[in-house]
């Protein structure tokens, strides 16, 4: 009797461990397809399409700047920086801001319309980053500070 009541138990474990693995699997497998992993961009995915650098008014608060975005999928610029060639000043974006598939996204130094020619931005970066009035080039890398395109 003891002997049967033995391999009972050990059958009793070993479904058990069986199905908590399994129910364990499907879990990890569920919460994998739920969460979105955001790839590092490759050079030219995102490309400085325009820059205001010069408005025809003397206030800097109306430079502006817009990204294109070259690739079918949106692209979330969270984490990437935005300098000028020698570093500084710079700014990185804080915040999922997302650059719509084929798409474009406006930064500007002043998001205010009314202020700013009629361009709004989407990303306000306010005074920590302006350009030069004789033109200046920006150079944008991702989180992981690789560069993906520089503009003049």
């Amino acid at each position: 009797m003891q002997f049967k009541a033995s391999v009972a138990i050990k059958r009793f474990l070993v479904v058990s461990v069986t199905a908590f693995l399994l129910v364990v699997n499907v879990l990890v497998v569920s919460l994998m397809t739920m969460v979105t992993v955001s790839q590092a961009a490759s050079p030219g995915d995102i490309v400085i399409n325009e820059i205001m650098y010069d408005p025809k008014t003397p206030e800097d608060k109306r430079e502006w700047f817009e990204l294109a975005n070259t690739t079918a999928s949106d692209i979330d610029i969270n984490g990437w920086t935005f300098a000028e060639v020698d570093g500084s000043p710079s700014f990185t974006i804080s915040g999922s801001t997302i650059v719509p598939a084929n798409g474009f996204l406006v930064l500007a130094i002043n998001g205010d319309p009314a202020q700013n020619g009629g361009i709004s931005g989407a990303y306000d970066y306010a005074n920590t980053f302006t350009l030069s009035n004789g033109g200046d080039s920006i150079v944008v890398k991702d989180n992981l500070s690789n560069e993906i395109d520089r503009g003049v």
